[in-house]
């Protein structure tokens, strides 16, 4: 990656810090980053972009820090990752822990971004619309249509193999749990032990875990590519 950095002056404030750098992967569809060590201090900020600047994903920030320092962005249209750190003038340099580990290049699940190119694009260029299971069926469907609730708290999870070179994905659910109350509401997902090959119960085997919410087509078959919310 080449980096750069600059500073930019804000009105009445000390010169800020900004440093920049950059990732590319010829011809991939969309790249997501992985990171082995991530520890932003308050005063900073991390953005990500695709090539024109259309895509933007952050700010991350010192709220996105998790106690075993590894963690995973969503994926970045295009062969080109733009890395922006935005730093405050307080800011000891030496407190920010910021290094990527992998680069996953996508060739599913990616279509969704395609309305960041820049250009009307097939929003399923490989053809992969009904390629799944017989067993998986759009939320969509006739079979989904009375099921709105359950169809919100449904998910799809991009888990990293435990080899680290490769990228799937699993579908899961939100559960509620009968201790919960308005007052005090904690969150689950339950989705398959396949989905991670080694059936860990580690807390930092899922801190690189992906979650797209609202990850569904407009209409049972073809159409648009699914919205998403990570």
């Amino acid at each position: 990656m080449a980096g750069t950095a600059s500073k930019a002056r804000r009105p009445g404030c000390s010169a800020s810090v900004r440093r920049r750098s950059q990732g590319a992967t010829r011809k991939a569809p969309a790249i997501g980053l992985y990171y082995d060590a991530f520890q932003l201090p308050a005063g900073v900020q991390f953005y990500l972009s695709n090539a024109n600047g259309r895509q933007v994903v952050g700010a991350y920030t010192e709220a996105n820090n998790s106690a075993d320092g590894l963690f995973a962005n969503e994926a970045v249209q295009g062969e080109v990752v733009n890395l922006e750190l935005d730093i405050a003038p307080a800011v000891d340099l030496r407190t920010i822990k910021l290094h990527v580990d992998k680069a996953m290049v996508y060739f599913r699940s990616y279509e969704h971004l395609n309305v960041y190119r820049g250009t009307t694009r097939d929003p399923d260029p490989y053809d992969l619309e009904g390629s799944s299971s017989t067993c998986m069926i759009n939320s969509k469907c006739p079979l989904g249509v009375n099921y709105p609730n359950q169809r919100k708290a449904s998910l799809q999870v991009l888990v990293r193999t435990a080899g680290g070179d490769l990228l799937g994905s699993c579908s899961g659910t939100m559960i509620n749990n009968t201790g919960n109350t308005t007052a005090a509401c904690k969150q689950y997902v339950l989705t398959a032990t396949h989905c991670e090959d080694n059936n860990s119960t580690s807390n930092n085997t899922f801190s690189q875990f992906l979650f797209r919410f609202n990850f569904e087509k407009a209409a049972c078959t073809g159409g648009a590519a699914a919205t998403v919310n990570t």
